[in-house]
């Protein structure tokens, strides 16, 4: 072989390791509030990778992982001290799913296809300018409610959102309207008050403009109320309905 065959077969092979790269993370757990890295350090994760989702979700991950089987021992190995819902995300196959450019993915953001995983997350959306129910989003809250009335201590988070449209005052009181209509519903329904807090973002947290999410329109997906249930540590459930 000669040295002009010897450097193209590098730079193909090369070229073919970049084309086809896996980047794989082991997510040990979401909350819907920050968390002290030395949380994690003390449980025997440190330098954790710590981003935020298109829901204001914490994510914390652990790892860079080319090859999957590593990143799954990782995960069995994060499950048995002290992250029981911990699940290894693809990060390529997340940005083919968040669509180019993918502005999401980067060291502080982080576009999670809710197809790739299962938590107790639900979006209740509304029509324009409006914060009521209709018979859809009453069929998606009586998850929540079947969910939390079945287990006493887990709790809620209601996070209220609106598009664009309009002053900002006022799309962050639609924001309000929209979170305790869904709360009062739950609250009719027999959940105490108190497991259940409300944050809102009003048009403070838009969307991805590029991405149709849940069939949805940037504008529509805006017009939403996200539900989490969360356990008595504030973690994020990942169990599924």
């Amino acid at each position: 072989m000669n040295l002009y065959t010897f450097v193209l077969l590098c730079a193909s092979i090369l070229f073919a390791s970049n084309l086809y790269a896996q980047d794989y993370r082991v997510q040990l757990s979401a909350y819907i509030v920050k968390m002290s890295p030395s949380y994690f350090t003390n449980l025997g994760f440190p330098d954790v990778d710590a981003r935020v989702d298109q829901n204001n979700i914490y994510r914390y991950y652990y790892g860079y992982y080319k090859n999957k089987a590593e990143a799954d021992s990782v995960q069995t190995f994060a499950t048995q001290n002290g992250f029981r819902y911990a699940q290894v995300i693809d990060m390529e196959q997340q940005k083919k799913l968040c669509g180019k450019p993918c502005a999401l993915i980067n060291e502080h953001d982080i576009y999670i296809d809710p197809t790739t995983e299962e938590l107790y997350l639900e979006h209740i959306f509304f029509g324009f300018d409006e914060a009521k129910l209709n018979q859809v989003a009453k069929q998606n809250i009586d998850k929540i409610f079947r969910t939390l009335q079945k287990n006493k201590t887990y709790k809620l988070q209601i996070i209220g959102h609106t598009d664009s449209s309009g002053p900002a005052e006022y799309n962050l009181n639609l924001s309000k309207r929209r979170a305790r209509t869904v709360r009062n519903h739950l609250i009719a329904k027999g959940i105490k008050e108190w497991r259940i807090f409300i944050k809102v973002y009003g048009e403070s947290s838009p969307p991805p403009q590029w991405k149709k999410l849940k069939g949805k329109k940037p504008e529509e997906y805006g017009r939403r109320v996200t539900l989490v249930v969360l356990n008595e540590h504030g973690e994020i459930m990942a169990d599924g309905f």
